[in-house]
């Protein structure tokens, strides 16, 4: 959901993110939990590592860029398009890299540890899939349940905020309030 949030708004298209973020020397990463991918808009930097069933975003700028930055992450967060040509690209791109791990052993023991310390139920949103699962998962999944989890689950009800470093909370606190007001999911967190 996250990638797919920063592959265009209704006011930008994602070329003009990346060139917006270049422009500015800055990054937006994603990162979310329960999807598997982790990756990034602008400049390098690292991606964000969320819980299971979370979207997060993480900003790299300068104290004069940041409230530029915080605006496209509005963009971003508010109105994204989902569009579904990104979609099928992002889905193909996921099912090579989930069938690469097949085997690879480091993945493989990974994923094995992640089970056994998460024995969750299969219907439970931290359940941990095994690799085959996560493909079917994966071959299944289509761009209208990712719009239906962005409409009915995405809000500011819940959530978590931090900024770390040289900034000017006169100039970020109202990008941030009115990014998040009135913004509520359709269903409870």
């Amino acid at each position: 959901l996250g990638d797919l949030m920063t592959r265009g708004t209704n006011s930008m298209t994602d070329q003009q993110i990346r060139d917006e973020l270049d422009r500015l020397k800055a990054t937006l990463f994603f990162g979310g939990g329960g999807g598997g991918g982790r990756g990034g808009r602008g400049r390098g930097g690292p991606p964000t590592g969320r819980s299971r069933g979370s979207v997060g975003f993480s900003i790299q700028a300068k104290r004069d860029t940041l409230p530029a930055v915080l605006k496209i992450l509005q963009h971003v967060l508010r109105e994204p398009l989902l569009p579904a040509d990104q979609f099928d690209v992002m889905k193909r791109q996921r099912l090579a890299g989930i069938e690469q791990t097949k085997t690879e052993p480091s993945a493989l023991a990974s994923r094995l540890i992640q089970r056994h310390l998460a024995p969750y139920p299969k219907d439970d949103v931290r359940y941990v899939p095994t690799i085959e699962e996560s493909i079917d998962r994966l071959q299944a999944a289509t761009r209208d349940q990712v719009v239906q989890l962005y409409r009915e689950y995405l809000g500011s009800q819940a959530g978590e905020l931090a900024i770390v470093g040289d900034f000017d909370p006169g100039e970020c606190l109202p990008i941030l309030n009115d990014t998040f007001a009135g913004w509520t999911a359709a269903k409870p967190y």
